[in-house]
């Protein structure tokens, strides 16, 4: 059964639909159904069995009704004497091959329509019918297995193109044998009249009047998707956080800690899809390694630091940028919704976001980013070693200074 939303314009209608609707292809719901063909708005499959299957039931119809209008002029006779009354034409000539060819000729400018397929049934699965046949599946039962043959060339043909495009397909019959054939196939939808499909179109019909709300409705149908895949975009993208450090200073870390799009506006639209500006805060935490020059060891003689020591920094970071959303829903249909694209830059640039230190921390050991510390662990002890001696060599000379030690000549 429909849910209530229409899910695909391919659609296919048993011989006994048109039987149910009298043949009436240019009025009532066979013919809102034509004008909905006629304008695209559908696709009808019909499988050259239902169209010789058609033709025999308007034949036996046509023969049928040739009878019950002989017998009726003969019964009618008195009207004859009111030929200025409607009923006078009960009396015109009128073959049973006049009726036959008149409606034999609207059934065919219905089929011959465009966006009308006649299906050969050659191209059936003859190996699944007899599987089916042998197993006892849908549409055959225990009796009356063989009867069931042309129904089952007839389904094995529409819902091989059915899987082959990628349509779900709407079978409109009342024939239980075809409700558990649609039962066991996810593709095809199963609707017992002709009116219940018009009705979807109509719904469909009223929605797709005003794009701009179909589309927001497909969005919100999509909201989930487009959550998770744009985090997972922007996960993937290289953050390029604020180059706000005098100093050297290497990246560390990089995450995204919330995420939220706050905002959306339709920049393009039409029956099948619509472009979204989305409007996104990001608040993303970053972890730098920095160089510490007034703590790093300074060579006096070869003019350069011996290593560097490096500070610690965790920052956060607000930032508002915009990305490009392209959704699509092939045919108007809402189960086509899908997020076709999103245009966001591969680098996301943060120089004009909001930053915040959340920490800060000195470390005492060398980075390996900016040395060795296996040699900055010896250079430590060496500068200790010469900051000590000379530390005492300024001791003794004030000593002297004060006369408190004799100068000793050195030898």
């Amino acid at each position: 059964m429909s849910d209530g939303e229409l899910q695909s314009r391919l659609i296919f209608l048993d011989t006994n639909t048109y039987i149910s609707k009298n043949f009436q292809f240019n009025t009532y719901d066979l013919g809102k159904l034509n004008g909905y063909i006629y304008s695209e708005d559908m696709h009808l499959l019909i499988t050259d069995v239902n169209v010789r299957e058609v033709k025999k039931h308007i034949s036996i119809k046509s023969k049928e009704a040739f009878s019950v209008l002989k017998k009726a002029k003969r019964d009618a006779m008195i009207l004859r004497n009111v030929m200025d009354l409607p009923c006078a034409g009960l009396f015109e000539n009128v073959s049973a091959n006049d009726i036959l060819s008149r409606i034999n000729s609207q059934f065919d400018e219905f089929v011959d329509g465009g966006n009308v397929e006649i299906v050969n049934v050659a191209t059936a699965n003859i190996k699944e019918i007899f599987d089916d046949y042998f197993s006892e599946e849908p549409p055959f039962d225990l009796a009356n297995k063989k009867s069931e043959f042309p129904d089952a060339f007839v389904l094995s043909a529409i819902n091989k193109i059915s899987r082959e495009r990628g349509h779900k397909l709407y079978v409109v019959s009342n024939d239980g044998d075809f409700k558990r054939y649609c039962a066991k196939h996810e593709n095809l939808i199963s609707l017992s009249t002709i009116d219940e499909l018009i009705d979807l179109i109509v719904r469909n019909s009223e929605k797709l009047a005003v794009p701009a709300k179909f589309a927001d409705e497909m969005y919100d149908r999509l909201k989930v998707d487009i959550h998770e895949t744009l985090l997972e975009k922007l996960q993937t993208s290289e953050l390029d956080p604020s180059l706000d450090f005098d100093e050297e200073f290497e990246l560390e870390d990089i995450e995204i800690e919330e995420f939220e799009i706050v905002s959306k506006n339709i920049l393009e639209v039409s029956r099948e899809h619509a472009i979204y500006e989305l409007k996104i805060n990001l608040s993303v935490v970053a972890t730098f390694s920095v160089v510490d020059y007034e703590r790093s060891p300074w060579d006096p003689e070869d003019k350069v630091y011996m290593f560097y020591l490096t500070n610690e920094y965790v920052k956060v970071y607000s930032y508002s940028p915009k990305v490009i959303l392209h959704i699509v829903y092939d045919d108007g249909i809402v189960d086509n919704a899908r997020i076709e694209s999103f245009d966001i830059d591969d680098v996301l640039d943060f120089n004009n976001a909001k930053s915040e230190v959340l920490s800060f921390k000195a470390r005492d050991y060398v980075d390996d980013d900016w040395g060795d510390e296996a040699e900055a662990v010896e250079a430590v002890e060496a500068v200790e070693a010469v900051d000590g001696a000379e530390a005492g060599a300024a001791v003794a000379a004030e000593a002297v200074v004060a006369g408190e030690v004799k100068a000793v000549p050195l030898a």
